[in-house]
């Protein structure tokens, strides 16, 4: 999934921020306590431009003081970050091996890297991991599937009506249901993908549709900051965790570019803000998201921003107005809300190299930013007791 091509936000007042230097890392592994905060994430290393060679799994603290590897990075071996267990005693992942194609199992390690066990078995993918309360939820080929965490249980739990290509997995947060988006082609000369929203129970595997698209009917017109075409990107659908609502962004050459989709009633809405990469607070009041702010000139640079849920109160958090080789991605909130982890993509302009990834957290009542290692986080890497 491509997430670096972006729509455009215009006229927005930004917050300035305070960037700390970045701070001191250390190469040996420590102890930790399973209550401490903490965050996993990953470095990837590139054969050529298309072609990954190797992905390992780090841990830092969420002042950037201490990190660890925890996985090495090996030529060939992709470990593929899923998330923390609930009590961050664990990490989840995916093992991909570029001998054993198409074959992949899930595994799980300990918070210094120890301890690794196999929890999934049999033929094929296993991926997408996500912790939950339920237990380890994650796409086994097509279908959802559901395993504890000392690897028994393992069973499929919702296979779609049609083979699907699945989105990750996400747990709601009554801690019973999984949000899952599904797509399949329909056509033979010029395909078309069909999306789904579904919520399966994790105790019954009783599948509920909530959504299907396309085509899109718009239920209510509403003003929007200005569109700006930008390269097609396939549909992403971004699930509030409350499963009430949820965020679709489909090819901005088809204007709008972003629906608010009405999971209790299957309606489709314009949303009032262009922008990309989209994480609902967990409470779901507000998204953070990922977006273009254009000055005089017409000059496009990217940051991110806070709104609610509807679209309503928009914020610039990041301060970016003379670097057009940047992009900034929220990546997951703080459980109170009031901190951001996000990433701050450095482009080279060369085509052939891949942006640095830095890991930043950044308040959203001060503005300032603290600068973690380098890596790439996703939705579990940060553990908060």
């Amino acid at each position: 999934m491509n997430r670096h091509h972006h729509p455009s936000l215009w006229g927005l007042l930004g917050l300035a921020l305070l960037s700390t230097p970045l701070l001191g890392q250390s190469p040996l592994p420590q102890a930790s306590s399973p209550s401490t905060a903490a965050i996993a994430f990953s470095r990837t290393q590139w054969r050529t431009y298309n072609q990954i060679d190797s992905i390992g799994i780090y841990r830092t603290d969420p002042q950037g003081l201490r990190t660890v590897r925890l996985t090495p990075q090996t030529s060939g071996v992709q470990y593929r970050l899923g998330g923390w267990s609930p009590s961050g005693n664990s990490i989840v992942y995916e093992l991909f091996r570029e001998d054993r194609p198409g074959r992949s199992q899930l595994y799980a390690m300990d918070r210094e890297g120890g301890s690794v066990r196999q929890i999934t078995q049999g033929t094929g993918t296993h991926s997408m991991p996500a912790w939950g309360p339920g237990g380890i939820a994650y796409a086994e080929g097509p279908c959802l599937a559901l395993v504890r965490g000392d690897g028994e249980g393992q069973h499929e739990l919702f296979c779609p009506p049609e083979d699907s290509l699945l989105q990750p997995p996400q747990w709601m947060v009554d801690g019973t249901n999984i949000l899952i988006r599904t797509g399949h082609y329909e056509g033979s000369l010029e395909p078309v993908l069909l999306s789904s929203a579904w919520r399966v129970d994790s105790r019954t595997g009783q599948a509920s549709l909530l959504a299907h698209w396309p085509p899109i009917r718009i239920s209510t017109s509403a003003s929007r900051v200005q569109p700006q075409a930008a390269e097609p990107q396939p549909d992403e659908l971004y699930f509030s965790p409350t499963g009430r609502e949820a965020l679709l962004f489909r090819d901005p050459e088809i204007q709008p570019s972003v629906y608010r989709v009405d999971l209790a009633t299957g309606a489709f809405s314009a949303y009032p803000i262009d922008g990309y990469s989209f994480v609902y607070s967990p409470d779901g009041a507000r998204v953070a998201l990922g977006g273009h702010t254009t000055i005089p000139g017409y000059i496009d640079f990217a940051n991110v921003y806070v709104a609610g849920r509807l679209g309503d109160n928009l914020r610039q958090i990041t301060r970016n107005y003379n670097n057009t080789t940047i992009s900034w991605l929220p990546v997951q909130w703080s459980r109170n809300g009031r901190r951001l982890l996000a990433e701050k993509l450095v482009y080279t302009g060369d085509p052939i190299v891949h942006p640095r990834h830095e890991l930043h957290i950044l308040d959203l009542d001060t503005g300032a930013q603290v600068r973690l290692p380098d890596g790439e986080g996703g939705p579990g890497s940060w553990f908060q007791p």
